[in-house]
């Protein structure tokens, strides 16, 4: 399922790395839910919010603690991409519950 708001793309003003990185943490994330979430429902909705584009990845699955001591190179790639280009990053989870990835940019 993916949803897009009424949102100005021409003026989201991404360099060539930028892209690279929301690219690669978008595909991780999707990647993540086909290998391991167990979900049956998966979502990735494109919002503008407070002169913000926020793409919003949700699953309906397992969940997991998120745990800083036994992070793995997932969420740290994550965490990575997101520092290098200024994005926010918000990962929500809990065992049982789902998981909603977000990454807001400025534009």
């Amino acid at each position: 399922y993916f949803q897009q708001t009424d949102i100005p793309m021409e003026k989201v003003k991404l360099d060539m790395e930028d892209r690279k990185n929301l690219y690669l943490i978008l595909k991780e994330g999707i990647n993540n839910i086909a290998k391991h979430a167990e979900a049956t429902k998966a979502s990735l909705e494109v919002s503008e919010k407070n002169q913000k584009i926020i793409f919003t990845l949700t699953d309906n699955g397992v969940g997991f603690e998120i745990d800083q001591k036994t992070e793995g190179n997932g969420l740290r790639n994550f965490k990575e991409r997101a520092e290098e280009s200024n994005f926010e990053l918000k990962i929500e989870s809990d065992a049982g519950k789902g998981t909603i990835l977000s990454i807001c940019l400025s534009h």
